[in-house]
């Protein structure tokens, strides 16, 4: 007995042996804590009735969603209305993705600019956009912002085809989008083909010396090539433009509130990362390269 305590007193001088010690120890204490959280959670939802596990999933909603991608309806169960709230989401990000990086981009190129003034307004919307919480931000942009626009009589209209107030923004929906699927397929031909052409245009010139403007022929073939196979899908399909009525706009699609709140916090949030990151990679190549 002297011996196995004489052993332990030498073994928890070591400095690693206490902390391998200390950590398995709040390492069980944790475990300890959550078993007793779980176990008192279950108790007490066993004794108010409550169920648990993903049942639930299969039980009518009963509430309606302004945007839905996919068929939705008020007898809908709690996992579409999941699966509704997951494709917003996913929307929301890609649109933020898309415009962030644009602006991003454009803010990046600004600060590197020898103009003082402009230089000096970008690098304070970053810095300061940069330390603001982006929940903070989201409450700027949905009630200050886009609660100033006006009610849904008073909308403002482009060219009576779109609509803006404060119940969002209404936009010529097409009856069919069936033929809008010639634009993926045409956007994804041009993005092999860019790809082709550009590995093509780095070998004549490493070949010849000869360079090619492969960057103004990949461009035409991802961004121009697709937009006009858009006009020309558009022009074939009959479309549902919004109407302004005494109680509000009916028909096309409606884009709500918390959707533009959203898109505008998460873009002028990210483009101002995104920005920092341009401005530091163009720094860090030298002027001679």
């Amino acid at each position: 007995m002297r011996r196995v305590i004489a052993r332990l007193r030498t073994a928890l001088r070591d400095r690693a042996v206490r902390q391998t010690v200390g950590q398995v120890a709040v390492v069980l204490a944790l475990a300890v804590l959550g078993y007793f959280f779980v176990v008192n959670a279950i108790a007490n939802m066993g004794r108010l009735g409550m169920q648990t596990g993903f049942g639930f999933l299969g039980s009518v909603a009963g509430f309606d969603v302004t945007l839905k991608l996919i068929d939705y309806g008020q007898g809908s169960s709690y996992g579409r209305v999941l699966l509704v709230a997951v494709l917003n989401s996913l929307l929301a990000a890609a649109g933020a993705v898309v415009l962030a990086t644009l602006l991003g981009f454009a803010l990046g190129i600004a600060r590197l600019s020898s103009n003082w003034l402009l230089s000096t307004l970008v690098g304070g919307y970053i810095e300061i956009v940069r330390n603001v919480p982006l929940l903070l931000l989201l409450f700027v942009c949905y009630y200050p912002v886009l609660g100033s626009l006006p009610p849904a009589r008073d909308s403002l209209s482009a060219a009576g085809l779109v609509f803006l107030n404060n119940r969002g923004l209404a936009l010529p929906a097409p009856q069919s989008v069936e033929p809008f699927l010639a634009v993926a397929i045409v956007l994804l031909a041009g993005i092999v083909a860019a790809c082709a052409l550009t590995r093509w245009a780095a070998r004549r010139q490493a070949a010849t010396g000869q360079a090619f403007p492969a960057l103004a022929a990949s461009l035409g073939l991802t961004v121009a090539l697709p937009l006009a196979a858009a006009v020309v899908c558009g022009a074939t399909v009959a479309w549902d433009v919004p109407r302004l009525g005494r109680f509000g706009i009916t028909g096309g699609i409606a884009v709500p509130t918390s959707l533009f709140a959203i898109l505008l916090a998460l873009t002028l949030y990210t483009a101002a990362f995104i920005a920092e990151i341009v401005r530091a990679g163009i720094l860090a190549v030298s002027i001679g390269q």
